[in-house]
């Protein structure tokens, strides 16, 4: 039998060195040769990035350097790739120069000792340096401004960090926010503080609401989801699609398309597809404001419902269907019933252009905000592929899964194969510069518009009608449960 030829992989990464330093730099030390596996984790809905390192300590590194706590680790490599095409994704963190990470050292774990006492075994738990700022200082000072602008003076002034904030715009910098804002940071630490102002922030672009602040390899993020979303669909052509297909189609495709080994889905879990009353009592189908004004004695209602075209969208399908959407919507055919979820804010708005005075805009992004985020917690999946570094939180990759309905035909599941964005990314790296990514994907909307047709046949004419004057959904007959035609069984 002939040998097959291995061939590498040009998602594999290859690790510089790995050093322990003392916190002054003073002296330092290489875990290239004692270290196991790293797990660098990023996540759009945290400040900053996290790391944990496995050590396989045979040298005393407790008693002789000493490792006590107060050491920063340095973690450089360089990404081996098949080619150096330009990244549309991010050309900050730069392919095939020495890129370096640094992180200190919070706390170490599970330390196990051999049964000679020679050697131990344990991780340790990293965050980024700015971590170490944030636990020591307090910001409490007037402000004056943009969030957007505020934001980066946090980072720069009160973390005392070097790294830039960026943003996914045309020219890289953060997202406007809308307003100046004028108000006091009560003594708060800074990264509270960012996610203060990042909570109440509203951007200057309309159909742009949930704001998230977080960090990459090249530095942090202040944007919104939408904005994610409207940079991924400009760069559709340089996506790459992750599959979940049988090994007997696996090994099909491998041999027609070579490199489709590196873009294959490992393990893949569904962690949920679908929370039909999260997304009834979260105000995903219909929600309200109401914002009471102590100094005009007046009070302002903004209702929300559910758009039947979401603009900025992973889909072109909503959850479901238009009846029940209807039905949650209004379960008496009376438009003015009460939503399902109702905010109440107290403000004060005597202000003008150039002098605000607690400047509210949450009327502005409440609504779709809201449906926004119970959306994109509705499709959760989990899944494993060959490690890429140009691939972080905050992207959006197209993976394609198969549908499962028992039978020998290979198709896409039509409703939630398609556009992913990542929340949540894991980059293993193993002692032989392997590297594994696992990511937690969510989407809005599915790929397709959910049929209303089943397995089974409905006798013609039948089913559910919308009535558009009355606005009521009608039953017109009952189902006639027949096997569905094109059933292997009735070919």
């Amino acid at each position: 039998m002939a040998e097959i030829p291995s061939i590498s992989n040009p998602l594999d990464i290859n690790i510089l060195d790995i050093r322990l330093l003392k916190y002054d730099g003073s002296e330092y030390i290489s875990l290239l040769s004692q270290f196991v596996e790293i797990s660098i984790y990023q996540s759009i809905f945290s400040p900053l990035m996290k790391a944990t390192i496995t050590i396989a300590d045979f040298i005393g590194l407790y008693s002789f350097f000493p490792l006590i706590g107060e050491e920063i680790i340095e973690f450089s490599f360089a990404p081996t790739r098949a080619s150096e095409q330009e990244d549309p994704y991010q050309d900050r963190f730069t392919r095939g120069q020495n890129n370096i990470l640094r992180f200190f050292i919070s706390e170490a774990r599970n330390i196990q000792l051999d049964d000679k006492g020679r050697g131990a075994a344990y991780v340790l738990e990293l965050h980024s340096e700015e971590m170490l700022e944030n636990g020591r200082t307090r910001v409490q000072r007037p402000f004056y401004g943009r969030y957007s602008d505020l934001i980066p003076g946090i980072v720069k002034e009160d973390l005392i960090s070097k790294k830039s904030v960026y943003g996914l715009t045309g020219d890289g910098t953060p997202e406007k926010t809308k307003g100046v804002q004028l108000g006091n940071v009560p003594n708060m630490r800074p990264i509270d503080t960012i996610k203060w102002y990042t909570k109440r922030s509203v951007s200057d672009t309309q159909d742009n609401n949930l704001f998230v602040f977080f960090e990459r390899f090249e530095g942090f993020y202040f944007n919104t989801i939408e904005q994610m979303i409207k940079k991924a669909k400009e760069l559709k052509a340089s996506r790459k699609t992750y599959y979940y297909i049988s090994a007997y189609t696996q090994a099909a495709l491998s041999r027609e398309n070579p490199g489709l080994d590196h873009y294959s889905i490992s393990a893949m879990q569904i962690n949920k597809r679908f929370s039909t009353y999260e997304k009834l009592v979260g105000g995903y189908f219909e929600n309200e404001y109401q914002e009471i004004d102590i100094s005009n004695f007046a009070v302002t209602k903004t209702r929300s419902n559910l758009e039947t075209s979401p603009v900025n969208s992973l889909g072109s399908g909503l959850y479901n269907t238009p009846f029940f959407i209807n039905k949650m919507q209004n379960p008496t055919g009376d438009k003015t019933s009460k939503t399902s979820r109702i905010r109440y804010v107290i403000t004060q708005n005597g202000s003008d252009n150039n002098t605000p005075s607690n400047q509210n805009y949450f009327r502005d992004k409440f609504g779709s905000a809201l449906r926004t985020q119970v959306a994109f917690s509705q499709v959760s999946i989990t899944i494993s592929v060959p490690g890429d570094t140009r691939i972080q939180a905050g992207d959006v990759i197209d993976i394609s899964i198969p549908d499962n309905h028992g039978f020998d035909i290979i198709k896409d599941d039509k409703y939630i194969s398609g556009s992913f964005l990542i929340a949540d990314i894991k980059h293993l790296i193993v002692a032989g510069s392997k590297h594994v990514m696992v990511m937690n994907l969510h989407k809005n909307a599915y790929l397709n518009n959910i049929e209303t047709k089943s397995l089974y046949n409905t006798t013609p004419g039948t089913g559910s009608v919308l009535d558009p004057v009355r606005n009521i959904v009608t039953e017109t007959a009952t189902n006639n449960l027949q096997p569905y035609q094109r059933s292997p069984n009735n070919r």
